[in-house]
C-alpha cells in the first residue's frame, strides 16, 4: 500500500506599511510564503527585495551568490536574473495606502495569489501619530494627523482579502491616543469585517527569534 504524501500548507502572508521588513524576518524564519510587501519608502523597499532574495538564496543553498552580491561582485539585477528571482523583487509593492488606491492595491495582491488563498495580515500603520513622543513632540498633539486613521485602509485589506487571521502591531500609545478613540474604533470596524480582537502590551526582549 502506498503512503499518501503530506501536504503541508505553507501560510501566505501580506505584510502591510512594511517598513524595512523587521515584522517579515519573523514570518520568513517559520517559513511562511511572503505574497507581498506594501511599503511607501523607497530605501525600505530596496532593503524588503533584498531580505525577499535572501531567503530564496538560502532555500537554494546559493548564499555564497548573496555574499558576492554584498562584496559587489555581482549586481542586483544579475543576481535576479540569474537565480529567476523576479517574484521576490516584485513581492515589494512601492505605494503609499489611500483612498484613492487602496482598492487598486488589493487587487494587485489579489493578481500575485493567483487565485489562492491568503492566510495572514501582518503589520501596523507608522506609530508617529500613536507614540506618546510623537504627540508630545507636535505642537497639536498629533490631531487630524492623517495616519491616526490609516487604520481604516488596513481593515479595508481584511474585507477585501479574507485572511484567516491578522496582526496589527503598533506602540503602547495607542491605548490612550485619541483619549482611547482609536483603539476603540478600529477594534468595531475589525469586528463588523468578521474578526474577533483582542490586544496585549509584548516587549520583544521576552522572545527568542533566531534560529
Amino acid at each position: 500500500m502506498k503512503r499518501k504524501k503530506l501536504t503541508v500548507n505553507i501560510p501566505k502572508v501580506l505584510d502591510l506599511f512594511a517598513g524595512a521588513g523587521g515584522f517579515s524576518e519573523g514570518f520568513y524564519i517559520n517559513n511562511c510564503d511572503l505574497i507581498a510587501h506594501i511599503e511607501m519608502d523607497k530605501d525600505a523597499c530596496n532593503t524588503l527585495s533584498t531580505r525577499a532574495i535572501f531567503y530564496t538564496l538560502k532555500k537554494k543553498n546559493k548564499l555564497d551568490f548573496y555574499k558576492k552580491y554584498l562584496l559587489g561582485e555581482i549586481s542586483k539585477n544579475d543576481l535576479i536574473t540569474k537565480f529567476n528571482l523576479e517574484k521576490e523583487r516584485d513581492s515589494v509593492i512601492q505605494a503609499e495606502i489611500s483612498r484613492e488606491n487602496y482598492g487598486d492595491l488589493i487587487n494587485e495582491v489579489k493578481k500575485k495569489l493567483n487565485g489562492s488563498k491568503l492566510d495572514i495580515i501582518i503589520g501596523g500603520p507608522p506609530c508617529q501619530a500613536y507614540s506618546m513622543i510623537g504627540r508630545s513632540r507636535d505642537v497639536n498633539g498629533m490631531k487630524g494627523d492623517k495616519r491616526n486613521f490609516l487604520y481604516k485602509y488596513y481593515v479595508e485589506f481584511l474585507k477585501g482579502l479574507r485572511p484567516k487571521v491578522f496582526i496589527f502591531e503598533n506602540v503602547p500609545g495607542l491605548k490612550t491616543a485619541g483619549g482611547g478613540k482609536y483603539l476603540k474604533d478600529m477594534r468595531i470596524l475589525m469586528d463588523k469585517a468578521g474578526y474577533n480582537t483582542d490586544f496585549k502590551i509584548l516587549n520583544a526582549a521576552d522572545y527568542d527569534w533566531l534560529e
